[in-house]
């Protein structure tokens, strides 16, 4: 979705529905319009992905009420991995770049076996403490948690001997001190964990920020879980906890 603003105010495009028919990052409107520009003052674009028809919009802002375990699968994340760019243009520079960062926050566990376990089978785990619901700002890229945080996500991670597992989530920015817990049953053993969200280093306030990506080390030994900090990804660094735990 994308808007473009002339420096007088006048608005040449509002929440325009913009196509990249090859998936090369060239955009292309999906009426077939052409943007032409009528003089050489700046013209400010704002774009949004993806794309929600003005109808669902209340003063340029998405309601979101049920991100859930049915929105974390492959093929539905991108659905909710809300991105935003804001770029200038004019007929001196008409060539519009589109530098897209990411406005949700993600978490990754990274399942990996410890002490006296060889491989991984299936995975169930349930991390509790999450928000569904929030606000994404598609003049803005304000994307914003809304409490209390009190749901509950549970998914199934296939294993059949495998040496690790992953599990990305994508979530909503979020600032709570609140204890958390997560619990994972393998082979019929179950573990538990109590976790706060990380720390920012800059201000102390522990949450989940835009664009931050938080990956943990979760290793499963014979009789514990613990849950340690590991490498972030381009998303940004978003910092973590260690975790230790008994099953």
């Amino acid at each position: 979705g994308i808007t473009a603003t002339h420096t007088d105010g006048t608005k040449l495009l509002d929440n325009a529905h913009y196509l990249t028919p090859d998936g090369n990052g060239k955009f292309e409107a999906e009426d077939g319009s052409v943007l032409y520009f009528t003089d050489n003052s700046e013209v400010g674009f704002t774009a949004y992905y993806p794309w929600t028809a003005p109808d669902e919009l209340e003063n340029g802002i998405i309601q979101i009420d049920g991100i859930d375990a049915t929105n974390q699968t492959p093929e539905k994340q991108p659905e909710i991995d809300f991105l935003f760019a804001t770029a200038t243009g004019s007929a001196a520079n008409p060539d519009v770049k589109l530098q897209f960062r990411h406005c949700m926050s993600r978490i990754v566990l990274r399942f990996l076996p410890g002490d006296g376990i060889a491989t991984l089978d299936d995975i169930e785990y349930t991390l509790y403490g999450m928000t569904w619901d929030g606000t994404f700002n598609t003049l803005t890229g304000e994307a914003k948690g809304k409490g209390p945080f009190t749901n509950i996500l549970t998914l199934t991670v296939p294993g059949d001997g495998a040496a690790e597992l992953s599990s990305p989530l994508i979530l909503f920015p979020m600032l709570d001190n609140d204890q958390r817990s997560l619990t994972l049953t393998m082979r019929g053993t179950t573990y538990a964990a109590t976790y706060q969200l990380p720390q920012n280093p800059q201000n102390n306030v522990r949450g989940l920020f835009a664009g931050h990506s938080y990956t943990y080390n979760v290793r499963i030994n014979n009789t514990t879980m613990t849950i340690s900090q590991a490498t972030i990804s381009d998303w940004g660094d978003g910092g973590s906890e260690d975790i230790t735990s008994t099953n």
